[in-house]
C-alpha cells in the first residue's frame, strides 16, 4: 500500500484532492492529511509516506519548521514532493527555488489541480524504483 501525505490546511484543496483521490479508485493507497506541525512531523517521521502532496502556499501552514525536520533527517529524503500553489501568491519558479533541496518531481498550480494530479500520482507510483 502507498501511503500520500498530504500536507494542507485548505478544506477546498482538501476537497479537491479527495474528489480525484477518488476518481483513481485506488485501494492501495491510503491519504493521510496533516494541518497541524505535530501531524505533519508526525506523518513524515511514522508514517513514512512515498508521496507527499505540500500546499506551498498555504498561509495557516510554517514550512520553515517542517522544511528544517527533513532538511536534518536524512530519512525523511525518501518521498517524492508534488508540489501545489497559488499562482497568485507565486509562480511555479518561486516554488521550485523553495524546494531545490528537496525530491520535489511535480508543481501544480490550484487550478490545474483535477487536471494534473492524478496524471503525476500514477506516473510517481508507477516508477517508484526510480
Amino acid at each position: 500500500m502507498s501511503l500520500v501525505g498530504i500536507v494542507n490546511s485548505d478544506p477546498i484543496i482538501e476537497s479537491k484532492i479527495r474528489t480525484e483521490f477518488t476518481k483513481l479508485r485506488s485501494e492501495t493507497m491510503s491519504l493521510h492529511f496533516g494541518t497541524t506541525p505535530e501531524r505533519i512531523k508526525e506523518i513524515m517521521n511514522f508514517d513514512l509516506p512515498e508521496i507527499v502532496i505540500l500546499n506551498l502556499t498555504d498561509p495557516n501552514l510554517d514550512f520553515s519548521a517542517v522544511f528544517d525536520e527533513i532538511r536534518n533527517d536524512i530519512w525523511l529524503h525518501n518521498f517524492a514532493i508534488i508540489c501545489l500553489y497559488d499562482k497568485d501568491v507565486m509562480d511555479e519558479e518561486q516554488a521550485a527555488e523553495e524546494l531545490k533541496s528537496f525530491n520535489a518531481l511535480a508543481f501544480i498550480n490550484y487550478q490545474q489541480i483535477e487536471r494534473n494530479l492524478i496524471k503525476y500520482i500514477k506516473i510517481i507510483d508507477a516508477n517508484q524504483q526510480i
